[in-house]
């Protein structure tokens, strides 16, 4: 889904519903998922990528605990192989969810503010652009 959809989604269900539906903004993201009291408040989301290395969806620690979220695992670089997918597969080694490929919502446990699947699963659009340039918007979580 583009960043243009998902963004009409959200003027479709404000006016179906009557609340306002919007996507969150990156700080809004990174509060929800546990990690927005590392990040600077004024930055540029690119200007932040890579800069958190101790700061994950899950905690700190690396790699994650076993099933704290979808993240691309051990069954689905096995998965990827058997339907002969030839793009770059990306896992955690070591890593098990218990998915192979999307999750059902819910599937994992809640973060500690009772909100399920914010960093793993599927990406989700934010409010903000990615880079000062304004080439991009940003997806956060994983997919």
């Amino acid at each position: 889904m583009s960043w243009n959809n998902a963004k009409a989604f959200c003027d479709w269900l404000s006016k179906k519903e009557g609340p306002i539906y919007r996507l969150p903004t990156d700080r809004e993201w990174s509060i929800a998922v546990g990690i927005g009291s590392k990040e600077t408040k004024d930055a540029v989301p690119g200007d932040l990528d890579g800069k958190l290395t101790d700061t994950y969806p899950w905690g700190t620690q690396w790699p994650p605990p076993d099933g704290v979220g979808n993240y691309s695992d051990e069954s689905f670089k096995a998965f990827c192989k058997k339907i002969k997918f030839e793009g770059p597969v990306n896992i955690i080694k070591g890593y098990r969810d218990g998915e192979v490929a999307i999750a059902p919502v819910e599937a994992m446990k809640p973060s500690g503010l009772g909100l399920h699947d914010m960093g793993g699963n599927l990406r989700q659009w934010c409010e903000d652009w990615y880079d000062a340039a304004q080439t991009r918007k940003l997806l956060r979580g994983s997919s």
